[in-house]
Order: C-alpha cells, then sequence, then structure tokens
C-alpha cells in the first residue's frame, strides 16, 4: 500500500508538491508561462466518502469496518495506522473509532490528522445525505441472469430434483456446474452417468454464486469425509451466499452448527428441501429467489469481510 506522506524512507515525513522538487517544465521561449494546476474539487477527499458510508446499511458498514481493520492490521508503524484513523474522521467519527478500537491506538483525531502535511482540507458540500445507488445491498428486482451455481455431487447422488432446479436455472439465465473429486464420469443413484468437468478440490467457491447439494446416501457419505467439499460449502456459507441442500445433503451444514432441517430453513438464504416430486418447483422457486439477493449477510456466522 502507498501512503502519503511517506515517513518510511527518510524517517521524516516529505511530500513532493510540484515545487523545486516536484515536476520542472523544459526551458524554451514562450510568450507566455506555463502553469500547472487543479480544480479546487480535487483536493476534496472526503465528501464522496461520506456519502458513500452514509448510503450503506448496518451489515454492509460492518464489513466495511472489518476490512480497514483487516487491512491496518497487516501495517506494523503504528504512526501510520493513527494517521489513516485520524483522516477517517473526516469521513464519519463512529466509523474512524469502530476501526481504531482492536489496532492499540489513540482514538481518531480529525484535528491531528488537520495539521499533517499532504493533508487536503477542501470539502464540497454535500447534496445528498445518501444515495440508494450507492448501497452495496439492495433488495428485491434482481436478475439470477450469468450467475455460476456449484452442484457437489459424488457416486450416488440423487438427480431428480437437481434436475427440476437446474432447468429453472437455466430458464432464468443461470449456469450450473458439476463439482466432484475428480473429473470424468459418476453413477447416479439410478445407475445414469453423469459428465463432471470441475472437481472441488482445485475450483474455489469465490468463483460461484451459489452451492447446491443434491441428496443421495452414498453421494452424501463421499462429500461428509472429504475435506475439500466440507469446506468448499462452509466458506460459501460464511460469504453469505445461497445454499441449497436436498435430503441427505442437510448433513453437509452440520459443521456449522445446524442438527436438523427446521433450524437451517430459518436461516437467510438457506433452502433446505426433499427428493419428494410434489417439493421440487417450490423448492426450485425458493432456490431463485435466494439467489436473486445475491448474499445473506444476516445470516449468523458470517463474517464482514468475507
Amino acid at each position: 500500500m502507498a501512503y502519503e506522506p511517506n515517513s518510511l524512507e527518510s524517517g521524516a515525513e516529505f511530500r513532493v508538491d510540484g515545487g523545486r522538487q516536484g515536476f520542472q517544465s523544459h526551458a524554451d521561449e514562450i510568450e507566455s508561462p506555463k502553469q500547472r494546476g487543479a480544480n479546487a474539487s480535487f483536493d476534496d477527499h472526503f465528501s464522496q466518502a461520506s456519502l458513500f458510508w452514509a448510503s450503506q446499511s448496518p451489515a454492509a458498514k460492518d464489513r466495511i469496518v472489518d476490512a480497514f481493520q483487516r487491512e491496518l492490521w497487516r501495517v506494523e508503524v503504528p504512526a501510520i495506522r493513527q494517521r489513516v484513523v485520524d483522516n477517517m474522521a473526516h469521513v464519519d467519527s463512529r466509523l474512524a473509532r469502530k476501526v481504531a478500537e482492536p489496532l492499540g491506538i489513540a482514538l481518531p483525531d480529525g484535528k491531528a490528522a488537520a495539521g499533517r502535511a499532504g493533508f487536503r482540507e477542501a470539502r464540497s458540500k454535500p447534496q445528498l445525505e445518501s444515495a440508494p445507488s450507492l448501497a452495496t445491498e439492495r433488495s428485491g428486482g434482481n436478475s439470477i441472469a450469468t450467475r455460476r451455481i456449484a452442484v457437489l455431487v459424488a457416486a450416488g447422488v440423487e438427480v431428480g430434483a437437481l434436475r427440476v432446479i437446474q432447468h429453472a436455472l437455466q430458464e432464468a439465465g443461470a449456469s450450473s456446474r458439476l463439482l466432484a473429486d475428480r473429473v470424468g464420469t459418476l453413477a447416479t443413484a439410478s445407475g445414469q452417468q453423469l459428465a463432471v468437468e470441475h472437481t472441488y478440490r482445485c475450483e474455489s467457491s469465490v468463483m460461484f454464486d451459489a452451492v447446491i447439494v443434491p441428496g443421495g446416501a452414498a453421494s452424501v457419505d463421499a462429500l461428509t469425509t472429504c475435506g475439500d467439499a466440507m469446506r468448499f460449502v462452509q466458506e460459501a456459507y460464511r460469504h453469505g451466499k445461497a445454499i441449497c441442500v436436498i435430503g441427505e445433503g442437510m448433513r453437509l451444514l452440520a459443521p456449522l452448527g445446524f442438527a436438523d432441517a427446521q433450524a437451517a430453513a430459518k436461516v437467510p438464504g438457506l433452502v433446505v428441501g426433499r427428493n419428494d416430486p410434489p417439493n421440487r418447483a417450490d423448492m426450485a422457486r425458493d432456490f431463485i429467489t435466494a439467489l436473486a439477493a445475491h448474499r445473506h449477510w444476516l445470516r449468523p456466522g458470517v463474517g464482514a469481510t468475507s
């Protein structure tokens, strides 16, 4: 990361500000002197940041705070940590205080930041207090077109309900990919052969928007004994992504603390279904609704920057 002013290389604060140590025009004959400058609005570093912060939901603000904390934990010079949170005080005092709490530094001081070299005091008068268009979380009306869904499978998987969900996803413009412990083919519970072109051993959950775990006792037995498959589901859960578990697939949620289907079904973004034909259409619809919301940050155990 780059910080201004740089206080590390020489041990003293300095700033290249366009003076004698900055850019100099080549000497040549012209009728009037060359001038370099920028509109005063270029020195306003806080108004847009304040508007963006004010436009976020409480859950989104928590993730922003957590993200700043994680980045500043990697900074080993306390003075630089202090300088960053002091600058944050000009964006929002609550943001600055929350970021500073676990960092072992003094509370943010906006006046201290304003007295340092490199600080720009210019600030425009905001025309809006908040803007819904800037919010990272929006409710309703989201299309699932182009979304990618991972389907974790192993030999003995039940595909009846899965086929219904896949068809509904395809009609809505989304796509699904089968992931197993190896590429090639595997046999379903009914003896059909499924072509598998991806594996959860090298594909990360961050490459997909949601996860489906079909039923089938033998398939789920294999998945629950594979650390890569279990981690895939747990990461998707922590990232707030929609997850659909069918029948025995519920067992992959056990490490997350869900012992039964009723408890899991109450969690935002978790769809728990059965292979029963009468329930398949409703399950597909519920999963698409959860997928349209994109992320479900209010579920328990979700990391703020996950």
